[in-house]
């Protein structure tokens, strides 16, 4: 079911939509590439064309995206995000390599290149990857952000960000929320984090919560348990934005099956 909460809409509004790609494997698909190497190449190809109909469809100005590969011998060896950018028609893109060859040996490393991305139909400005501190045993994460100019308000500068935290841990995620602060509180421009969290609103330690709260973020019915992950039935891919920011609609996209996440999709505006 798809669940929809619209309010009302401004021709100056920005659609957003976030969505972790899951290195481009459909939910309930295993590792294409255990059988034939090139097969699996062409049913992710067709799996990215499927992400790339629903940019197209939704009509989303910017999007977030999270494990998305560059460069992966589990997914292809190409560039999802320049691919993705190529077929929904996006001018911009930025790609962080948050994941690059880690190394389960001296000798021996993985030829895995991954990371968070943005794809915008707007232009975009100081456009920055930052990787959060390592946090073994499991591979880095990080976010990227870029600046763009509010449509028809030339004085109003917007900062993107597209982020995934850790998955297991809630005091890494607490420091990698630290990071972000640490990042963007200087800047003090409107701001939108769209993204991974993995972590839920009601939770006492909730990095997400802790996010908002220092930099003075707001979100969409943050009480609400509306599951975009259904495999572990919890909420963890949110879209965040500063009060000279507001929710004109919102939507979690239920029925979509591209991942083994949600797409996340809002319309904002400017106060």
């Amino acid at each position: 079911m798809r669940r929809r909460w619209h309010f009302f809409m401004d021709k100056q509004a920005l659609k957003l939509m976030t969505l972790n790609i899951r290195h481009g494997w459909k939910i309930g698909q295993k590792n294409p590439f255990r059988r034939n190497v090139f097969q699996g190449r062409t049913r992710i190809e067709k799996n990215l064309d499927e992400i790339a109909f629903l940019h197209r469809t939704e009509e989303a100005d910017i999007v977030a995206l999270q494990e998305a590969d560059r460069c992966a011998l589990w997914s292809g060896k190409f560039n999802h995000i320049a691919y993705l950018a190529a077929k929904a028609g996006y001018r911009e893109a930025i790609q962080g390599e948050h994941v690059n060859r880690p190394k389960l040996a001296p000798k021996l490393s993985l030829n895995l290149l991954y990371g968070t991305a943005l794809l915008s139909r707007l232009p975009m400005s100081d456009s920055r990857s930052v990787s959060f501190d390592p946090s073994p045993p499991m591979f880095r994460k990080g976010f990227v952000t870029g600046t763009i100019v509010w449509p028809g308000r030339p004085e109003t500068e917007v900062d993107i960000v597209s982020l995934h935290l850790d998955c297991y841990r809630s005091r890494i995620r607490s420091r990698q929320a630290d990071e972000i602060m640490d990042f963007f509180y200087p800047r003090r421009r409107p701001m939108v984090v769209m993204g991974d969290f993995n972590c839920e609103w009601h939770h006492k330690k909730s990095s997400l919560r802790r996010l908002c709260d220092r930099l003075d973020l707001k979100t969409y019915a943050p009480e609400m348990r509306i599951p975009t992950c259904p495999k572990i039935g919890r909420r963890v891919d949110w879209i965040l934005v500063s009060p000279e920011l507001e929710f004109l609609s919102y939507r979690i996209l239920s029925e979509i099956k591209v991942s083994d996440h949600k797409p996340v999709v809002a319309t904002i505006g400017l106060k």
